[in-house]
């Protein structure tokens, strides 16, 4: 008999030529279909982190035993404890969010969080597309903080559609902001070398101060994670922002209107997050709270597509408008980036002068 071992079917950190797709396994299911001697069986193993409802492992292996020819076995990390390093499992529980905990180390098969669905009207079929970048246009980097830092990266192209492109997601796990930015920075390098890069982040990142700020080769704690992006060459705007709320409705906006936004296949955090994984908190009652649920993953990608939303959308909206918009305000573009703005439309850049340099 054969035997083919595929492992970690899905998981949601890795880039899409590292997943295994529907077409894929069936393919692989046809060839071990074929008729053997008597006797004998061909037998096909998948091991997986839990998917989410989206995913076709759910369709293919359903929890309840359904089906002849197909067994789904649950193996909780939590089990595993004994084999583990000591604190392991209670350090994962402390560092991510009680959805998180739910998910990996309980192996649920839902999303990270249990509230009402964020993005109403985003469609896989739709708004997942292989898109490229538009030469000579600047890519926007948007940067989230915290412990399980993230950037996505972004183009808005005002003649071509679709308008708003989400090229790239990247996210480090348990890691110092300076132990990321040369990770992130060495992909979008690799990915984007002809580009020229303007960074966006939290506007929290001028104040807060605590463990991940600390400079984790030399143990010196800098004041603020813009001071560490400052460090290493990185000078990003950042928006006072008051509320989520402002970001989210602009995002909801462009995922209702046909053909404005594209995800690239290869962001899976974020195609999850638009899916249903980014979930409203509710209150004791079940009312849904303007406040969306920390899972300590998803969370943090999703909230650089807001700063994208919130720094640039937003004031591209305002030029489209024919707003005054304060002279010297970034929008879409460094300094000395001429902005062509059309009544109705978001503006796009002409003759981007400058490119950014590592």
């Amino acid at each position: 008999y054969g035997i083919v071992l595929i492992d970690d079917v899905y998981k949601p950190d890795r880039g899409v030529a590292g997943q295994v797709s529907l077409e894929d396994y069936r393919y692989v299911k046809g060839r071990m279909s074929l008729t053997l001697p008597a006797g004998n069986i061909n037998q096909l193993i998948l091991t997986t982190n839990p998917p989410p409802p989206t995913h076709w492992l759910t369709d293919e292996f359903p929890t309840d035993g359904t089906g002849i020819d197909k067994t789904w076995l649950l193996f909780k990390t939590r089990e595993n404890a004994q084999h583990l390093p000591d604190g392991f499992i209670e350090g994962l529980t402390k560092d991510n969010g009680p959805e998180w905990v739910r998910r990996y180390l309980d192996g649920e098969r839902v999303y990270t969080a249990g509230g009402p669905v964020v993005y109403q009207g985003f469609d896989a079929r739709v708004h997942v597309q292989d898109i490229k970048p538009v030469d000579g246009r600047t890519i926007a980097v948007c940067w989230d903080f915290g412990m399980n830092p993230a950037i996505t990266a972004h183009q808005f192209v005002f003649d071509r559609r679709p308008a708003w492109r989400i090229l790239h997601e990247k996210q480090g796990r348990g890691m110092f902001l300076d132990q990321f930015i040369p990770f992130a920075m060495a992909e979008l390098n690799s990915l984007f070398p002809k580009f020229k890069f303007i960074h966006y982040c939290d506007h929290t990142g001028n104040a807060r101060q605590g463990s991940a700020v600390m400079d984790s080769t030399s143990g010196q704690r800098l004041a603020s994670y813009v001071d560490v992006m400052r460090s290493m060459g990185i000078n990003p705007f950042s928006k006072l922002v008051h509320s989520e709320l402002n970001g989210i409705n602009m995002i909801q906006s462009y995922v209702f209107r046909t053909g404005f936004l594209a995800v690239n296949p290869n962001c899976y955090i974020a195609i999850e997050g638009f899916s249903g994984g980014l979930q409203w908190q509710t209150d004791r009652n079940n009312l849904t709270l303007n406040k969306t649920r920390k899972d300590g993953w998803i969370e943090h990608v999703m909230d650089t597509i807001r700063i994208f939303a919130e720094n640039v959308l937003d004031t591209a909206d305002q030029i489209g408008q024919n707003q005054t918009v304060e002279i010297g305000q970034p929008v879409y573009g460094d300094r000395g980036t001429r902005i062509v703005s059309v009544p109705g439309f978001a503006p796009y850049e002409m003759e981007p002068d400058t490119y950014w340099k590592p």
